[in-house]
């Protein structure tokens, strides 16, 4: 009597090909063909189906022939092969058993690996897990560093190589500007010298795809009035207007002189302008010619009167009276004159009163039978009287010094030796020659 699988399975057959039978014979060899003699009783339990039989005692597998049992338990046919364990496995016909050698490996090839980063690694077939072969494979490791030198503005990126192993590098820009090779960051101020300042901005130069440097230059303004002079100042931009001269301001006519030197203007001749330097100031001081007052009944009666006619405007005529006075004769005085007083190069800081005698005085030359000669009294307008004043000068270094000088209180008439004249000289020798 025959069950179904399901009983098969609840009884404990061992696989799905089992089948559970009731007085089967039983044998106890698993290989007829080699048993001489059947010993077999009658049992019941999980059985191969008829014409199958279990391949071993320790195998549930049920065959239809018994052949090979290979090394993982499963039955072989006569002639089949297999590889286990990386052995060459045959079911021998003649010996009915199996027969394994050694797979044999074939010889893996030499490789240079000479491009830089190769190694050479050695691992199983694709094909064939039992042997080895050997390959040059990319250790980026071994490759060395990048040694790519870019220029300011630039840096080394790799790249993967068409041909070699390691990456190769390419210079490809920062996000920076270069300024005398040096790189500055966008938004950045560089005063690039004293009159000079640029910025590193966010546009891109087309051509070489940095930030674009935009400078400023400052313009300095050198013009100078008159007696100034433009100069330098270190550690600026712009230099400034200094002062190297006295300015005289003249209507339309600026005018200006060095320390130590004088200057007039054209229609002003009684006026002298002088440039001193004091305490490191430029002083100008004017000096103005006092004339004296004219008196017509002081002049002789050979005097001149000029005139001189000026056209300034179609009806109006202009006349200077030009008085040249020779004047006469007066009695020995003191004459008084504000003069600006100069002495090695130093100069009074404002006019003083020099005085000076002048006028005439009792002077004759005449005839005398009983010295037969010319007879001569000789008087000189000269000074009584003196004292001496102070004044300061101011010279052109700027320092002070005090000077003194000679003061004129009182003038008169003195006798003085008269030298002999030429027709003393003709006199005595007409004399001589009578004798």
């Amino acid at each position: 009597m025959q069950y179904t699988h399901l009983f098969n399975f609840i009884l404990g057959c061992r696989t799905l090909f089992f089948l559970l039978q009731q007085c089967h014979p039983c044998i106890e060899r698993y290989n007829e063909e080699f048993v001489s003699s059947d010993k077999s009783h009658l049992a019941e339990g999980c059985f191969c189906p008829n014409g199958t039989m279990l391949s071993s005692p320790h195998s549930d597998i049920c065959v239809s022939s018994c052949d090979c049992i290979g090394p993982d338990g499963t039955p072989k046919k006569l002639g089949e092969s297999w590889r286990s364990n990386c052995h060459d496995c045959v079911c021998d016909e003649a010996s009915m058993s199996v027969q394994c050698q050694p797979h044999v490996c074939p010889v893996p090839p030499t490789l240079p690996c000479t491009q830089e980063g190769q190694v050479l690694v050695t691992g199983p077939m694709a094909n064939d897990s039992c042997c080895n072969t050997t390959t040059c494979k990319c250790d980026l490791s071994r490759c060395p560093k990048a040694e790519k030198s870019c220029e300011p503005g630039f840096k080394p990126v790799a790249q993967p190589s068409e041909q070699g192993c390691c990456p190769v590098y390419k210079c490809e820009p920062r996000n920076v500007c270069v300024l005398n090779n040096i790189e500055y960051q966008p938004g950045v101020i560089v005063p690039v010298s004293l009159c000079e300042e640029c910025q590193c901005t966010s546009e891109i130069d087309p051509f070489t795809q940095l930030h674009q440097m935009q400078c400023r230059k400052q313009t300095c303004d050198r013009n100078c009035p008159a007696g100034f002079r433009y100069q330098e100042v270190p550690g600026q931009c712009c230099g400034k207007c200094t002062q190297v001269a006295c300015v005289f301001p003249m209507p339309n006519i600026p005018g200006s002189t060095g320390p130590g030197q004088n200057i007039t203007f054209p229609g002003d001749n009684c006026t002298l302008y002088q440039c001193f330097m004091i305490n490191g100031q430029y002083v100008p001081i004017s000096t103005r010619k006092a004339c004296q007052e004219f008196h017509p009944d002081d002049c002789v009666p050979v005097s001149l009167l000029d005139t001189n006619l000026t056209l300034d405007s179609p009806n109006t005529l202009r006349i200077r009276l030009s008085l040249d006075c020779d004047e006469k004769p007066r009695s020995c005085t003191v004459q008084k004159k504000p003069t600006t007083i100069t002495h090695e190069g130093c100069v009074s800081s404002t006019t003083v009163e020099v005085s000076s005698c002048k006028g005439t005085c009792s002077t004759y030359s005449m005839y005398s039978s009983e010295a037969n000669a010319m007879q001569h009294k000789c008087s000189c307008c000269q000074e009584l009287s003196t004292s001496q004043r102070s004044v300061t000068l101011q010279c052109v270094d700027g320092s002070s010094v005090p000077y003194t000088y000679t003061h004129i209180e009182e003038c008169g008439c003195k006798d003085t030796r008269c030298q002999d004249s030429y027709s003393d000289l003709l006199l005595v020798t007409a004399s001589r020659g009578r004798q």
